[in-house]
């Protein structure tokens, strides 16, 4: 498949073409983790079509996944200057990024307006909980894990990080009942396994 994109830039496509060629390759060595090759690719599909949210949003999920968070967060900033149907999923891409840059605050302003755009976006709720629970705000953390597991109640990661909530409030039994839940819905989820062992161990 590297072969037939290398042959179609060859051939000398138009603008919108090669750019279709260059993100379509940039796909494909994503999934192979061929990463470095993958972001020049997305790059480039970029720059020849600055209009493309789907070549935005690929090249800024690849600098969220590689950890340049400031690259991931131009990249959605650009995002949501377009018309593009996804904004409640960019802007909690965003918060998460944020928040994983320490810019609690900033990454809850990110998470609201995701929620607000979309009340069911589960993975800003979750991570809003995550980000009020680093500033102490437990109570409404609690609510936040709660609420993600109303809407998705296969979600394992809120879940998980309610049970962790619940150690810390000394509910010992309800914890360690919800990391059971977290592990038989994902088996391989090793943060669930680690915080049932700490309810257990404190039972």
């Amino acid at each position: 498949a590297v072969e037939i994109y290398a042959a179609a830039l060859e051939a000398g496509p138009s603008r919108n073409t090669e750019a279709y060629v260059y993100h379509a390759r940039g796909q494909l060595w994503h999934n192979k983790r061929e990463y470095i090759r993958a972001y020049a690719d997305y790059s480039r599909a970029v720059e020849l079509d600055p209009k493309s949210p789907v070549y935005a949003n690929d090249r800024g999920m690849l600098r969220m996944q590689q950890k340049d968070y400031d690259g991931a967060i131009a990249d959605f900033d650009r995002l949501m200057q377009m018309d593009w149907n996804k904004k409640s999923w960019t802007l909690a891409m965003r918060g998460w990024c944020k928040l994983k840059k320490g810019e609690t605050d900033k990454a809850i302003d990110d998470f609201d307006k995701a929620i607000k755009a979309d009340p069911k976006e589960v993975f800003a709720i979750v991570n809003r909980g995550v980000a009020r629970r680093t500033k102490r705000d437990l109570s409404r953390a609690m609510r936040d894990f709660d609420t993600a597991v109303e809407v998705e109640g296969t979600s394992y990661v809120a879940r998980t990080e309610r049970g962790q909530l619940l150690i810390l409030a000394g509910r010992l039994d309800d914890a360690f009942a919800e990391l059971i839940m977290a592990t038989d819905l994902r088996p391989d989820y090793g943060m669930a396994y680690a915080q049932r062992g700490l309810a257990y161990e404190k039972k």
